[in-house]
């Protein structure tokens, strides 16, 4: 009970960790600070998170080189696996081990920010392989004086996220995945050992730590979430936390790890999670609405939907819009009721608008023969409604097959049938499977990132009917990102 108490009451001090006020940290400009190396897992799970990161680092390094400081070193690794160098199990381009050693040998980082899912072929050497570069050894002096010089341990700053997780939150986290090592239920003690044994943090969203990680367990500034709080017992309806992190790495690397009033975003929107979630960190001096508005442009920055269309061989295309809303919030978006305009609004805001986008392109291309167009507005009068509206889609391709007989199918689309949180995906992928398998009917999909991201089950759907789906702009090698492999659902 006493160890719960300290967890609600939020207060990192009571792990052994000294309250660092943010705004006694002086914004010297020739202060000299240990150089940051960031490590991104590029492998197809980590989704959107990839261009993200690209687009993000360069920003950072362009403000950085501005400010006369040394820019952050970057790599890639596809995927998670740690091994010995040299072993024969796990490739060299996929052996983490490498990129963190030559972060720190050839790139001469002081600590390094690993953005991975952690999960991967797991090799039972990750322990001791991460000891040797994160153990703070100092050189070996055996048979000799020892040496007053001391090797400096590099910090590993661990933020443990992939798409699906960021894409869905609490809610599904686990549900269908026995591999999220960080679970409460399979926390991986060597790990939590081997960061603190660094000084280093573990940044994750939507899990609370265990008594003895909390030290070095990356807080939000607050909880909002209801489910988590009551997993946490906490009736409140809210938890607030100090930050102390945020403080410590400001003083080390100079930079912003996190927002002033950072919170855990329930879904993925585009807008509000470029506005509101920290994954690569920033100056303190960069004008943070132009930084993630700048982002959020590139991230949204997509081909036309005729682009789209042109890349699709098929006899007869059956073009399916998707527009999914609640009755209120497009009235109220409409005649401008709310006069503090929130992310809803904004969501509706950018769905009118690519809704116009989408009849203009329906208007100049009702003629060609060999498509079939479809615009389908799922309107629901609550948040939370229907059981069935995520077979509405389904059911509507199925009729496509049916009765146009089309042999491929594109589906442009918010994903949302009333089931939830804008962001949310409820569409049933099984029921999709019965409509176009069997018919040997080819599925793309789009997403506009305004709208959130093409879940990964969806992704192998589409990948295992022939189809694929279309991310940002073709011509922009950031989003040149690891495919999933094709997989129809269970």
């Amino acid at each position: 009970m006493k160890r719960l108490g300290l967890l609600r009451l939020g207060c990192l001090a009571a792990f052994g960790l000294n309250v660092v006020p943010g705004d006694l940290v002086a914004d010297d400009s020739s202060r000299t600070y240990d150089k940051l190396g960031i490590l991104m897992d590029v492998s197809p799970e980590m989704g959107f998170l990839v261009p993200q990161v690209r687009k993000e680092v360069r920003l950072l390094n362009e403000a950085l080189i501005a400010a006369k400081h040394d820019p952050v070193a970057y790599r890639e690794v596809t995927g998670f696996a740690v091994a010995p160098r040299g072993s024969l199990r796990i490739p060299a381009s996929r052996n983490a081990v490498h990129s963190l050693e030559a972060l720190i040998k050839d790139d001469g980082v002081d600590g390094i920010l690993w953005i991975t899912s952690l999960r991967g072929e797991e090799t039972g050497y990750e322990k001791a392989e991460m000891d040797k570069i994160f153990s703070g050894a100092k050189a070996d002096s055996e048979g000799e004086e020892e040496k007053d010089v001391e090797i400096k341990t590099p910090q590993l700053i661990l933020h443990q996220i992939w798409q699906d997780q960021a894409r869905s939150g609490f809610r599904d986290v686990g549900k269908e995945d026995d591999l999220d090592h960080l679970l409460d239920e399979g926390l991986m003690r060597e790990w939590i050992e081997v960061i603190k044994n660094s000084e280093g943090y573990l940044m994750r969203s939507w899990w609370m730590p265990d008594f003895e990680s909390a030290s070095i367990f990356a807080f939000p500034w607050r909880v909002t979430h209801g489910n988590l709080l009551r997993k946490l017992n906490i009736g409140e309806a809210a938890q607030q936390y100090q930050d102390t992190w945020t403080s410590r790495l400001r003083m080390r690397y100079g930079l912003e790890f996190a927002h002033l009033r950072e919170i855990w975003p329930r879904t993925v929107i585009g807008r509000a999670w470029c506005e509101e979630t920290t994954i690569v960190p920033r100056l303190k001096s960069d004008a943070v609405p132009l930084r993630w508005e700048g982002v959020y442009e590139k991230l949204r920055a997509r081909d036309s939907i005729e682009e789209d269309l042109a890349m699709i061989k098929a006899d007869r295309l059956g073009v399916l819009f998707g527009l999914g809303y609640v009755k209120r919030d497009l009235s109220a978006a409409k005649t401008g009721l709310k006069r503090r305009v929130n992310a809803k609004q904004r969501y509706m805001e950018e769905l009118m608008q690519i809704g116009n986008e989408v009849k203009d392109h329906m208007e100049a291309n009702k003629k060609i023969d060999d498509r079939v167009y479809a615009l389908e507005y799922l309107e629901v009068n609550s948040g939370k409604q229907a059981k069935n509206t995520d077979e509405f889609y389904a059911r509507r391709m199925a009729k496509m097959i049916r009765n146009e007989g089309v042999d491929a199918i594109y589906f442009f689309t918010n994903g949302y049938t009333g089931s939830g949180y804008y962001g949310e995906f409820r569409v049933n992928e099984e029921l999709i499977t019965h409509a176009i398998r069997e018919a040997g009917v080819r599925l793309y999909v789009r997403v506009p990132f305004e709208f959130g991201v093409v879940p990964l089950k969806l992704q192998k759907l589409a990948i295992a009917s022939g189809g694929g789906v279309f991310f940002g702009k073709s011509s922009d090698p950031d989003f040149d990102i690891s495919r999933p492999k094709g997989a129809w659902p269970e």
